[in-house]
């Protein structure tokens, strides 16, 4: 048996970066946190080592003021989601941002968004060359954007940067964000295997339609579905 649930997408995030374009607060590169308008913004390396060949994760976490928000990978019906532009030494391929589930953050005219209220860890595998020399240093680089907002918004972007360095030994994590990587990934969403979601468009938005994948699918119980953009 099918289950319908009726959803609402923003339609004028498009128009709300044209209308903000011209006020990004830049910040200059650094290997510190970056403190930008209402919220500081850090790249940082699970562990400070790396292992040639090896996957290693790499966060940037926004600290927004007490009352502000960022955004999620779906905004709402207004907001702009964090991005990210890679700027790595040759044969360093990132993939994308993993984004813990969010938190509703309802606004004027019944809207509803989606971001972080606190400090949140957006995760990004990067996958290293094999022929890197032991003890070599790796500086990572990245162009990111954001939007924090409480009764106002206010865009901002930086050069971040970090660095790692090759070894032989398998990686440690740092201790001082052991706990925060941990906990970013306890966040992540997960998919729900037995059931088949399709949406279909309305007067006022899209409703979800769920069907089940195999005999016996149960529904399950105490989550939130959310709906990725992108």
């Amino acid at each position: 048996m099918a289950r319908r649930v009726g959803m609402r997408l923003g339609a004028w995030a498009v128009g709300l970066v044209a209308a903000l374009s011209a006020a990004w607060v830049a910040a200059p590169a650094a290997a510190a946190p970056v403190t930008g308008q209402h919220v500081q913004v850090e790249l940082i390396p699970e562990s400070p080592t790396i292992q040639p060949g090896k996957p290693f994760t790499v966060a940037v976490r926004l600290t927004p003021d007490k009352g502000w928000h960022s955004y999620w990978r779906n905004a709402g019906d207004a907001g702009l989601a964090t991005s990210i532009k890679w700027m790595l030494p040759a044969g360093f391929q990132p993939g994308a941002f993993q984004w813990p589930a969010p938190v509703r953050l309802p606004a004027n005219g019944g809207a509803i968004n989606y971001g972080y209220e606190s400090q949140v860890l957006l995760l990004t595998q990067v996958a290293a060359p094999a022929g890197l020399k032991l003890g070599q240093d790796v500086p990572l680089k990245a162009h990111v954007s954001w939007l924090v907002c409480a009764d106002v918004c206010i865009p901002g972007e930086s050069d971040l940067t970090a660095d790692v360095k090759t070894s032989s030994a398998a990686p440690t994590p740092d201790p001082k964000w052991a706990a925060a990587f941990a906990a970013s990934r306890h966040a992540l969403p997960s998919t729900v295997a037995d059931w088949r979601f399709t949406a279909a468009p309305t007067a006022d938005g899209y409703q979800l339609i769920a069907e089940p994948a195999r005999a016996g699918a149960v529904w399950p119980k105490g989550g939130r579905f959310l709906l990725r953009s992108g």
